[in-house]
């Protein structure tokens, strides 16, 4: 647990005694999620960080895969784990997280994000037939998710998610670029525009050679994007 009362001088304000390093962690109210482990080992704990400097376990699970991204909804945590799929734990007794559904997802890189009651999760697969972005909603059964909608990505990998105004946004590693999606009709998404990481902006086809915008043209590059992504709604 980290103090950053002071930005410029972060201290270590607390820690677990559990061993292995922990890959995905999600703090809400007094709790924080926790999943991570050793080699093939791995577990999903629940602590109590009330007191932020003697974090308390009180539950965890032995799950199968490592964890890769974590979301909550509700009493629910969602938990991708790496070529296996989303595991979906109640944890409304934070002492004994309850494995109660299960999202099958083959990837290796399996990105969540979460707004209201949608549940966004990308696959950057190598099969047309599921690489992009998975929709589901959650408010009927969070145990059992419906999904919604599904649209192919681009040749980006899907790392991870972040979601604004109908959007979801998808970043790469290194230097590859950006998708960008809109997610504001559940049941027909939309690949909207690649962005590169040399911030052209691109139609899903590609432009021509002699039409491609230049890296500096960013008021052209933009412009494609209509300069309504973030302010849609």
């Amino acid at each position: 647990v980290i103090d950053k009362t002071s930005p410029e001088a972060l201290t270590v304000a607390g820690a677990s005694a559990e061993s292995g390093s922990a890959f995905s962690v999600l703090a809400a109210g007094d709790y924080l999620f926790a999943a991570g482990g050793e080699v093939d080992n791995h577990t999903f704990w629940i602590y109590d960080i009330t007191n932020p400097e003697t974090p308390i376990l009180l539950g965890e699970r032995a799950i199968y895969g490592r964890p890769y991204s974590m979301v909550r909804y509700g009493e629910y945590i969602y938990l991708a784990l790496e070529g296996t799929g989303v595991t979906i734990f109640d944890v409304s007794n934070p002492g004994a997280p309850l494995p109660v559904g299960f999202i099958v997802n083959s990837a290796k890189y399996i990105p969540l994000a979460l707004s209201a009651d949608m549940l966004y999760l990308g696959n950057d697969s190598s099969s047309d037939a599921v690489r992009g972005l998975h929709l589901y909603n959650l408010a009927g059964n969070p145990s059992d998710p419906v999904k919604t909608g599904f649209v192919t990505g681009s040749v980006y990998p899907l790392r991870r998610l972040a979601t604004a105004h109908g959007f979801v946004f998808s970043a790469s590693s290194q230097s590859e670029g950006m998708q960008i999606f809109d997610v504001s009709d559940p049941y027909h998404p939309l690949h909207l525009v690649d962005v590169p990481s040399d911030v052209d902006a691109v139609p899903r086809d590609g432009f021509p050679e002699d039409a491609r915008p230049s890296p500096s043209d960013v008021t052209v590059s933009v412009s494609y994007t209509h300069l309504t992504l973030p302010t849609k709604r």
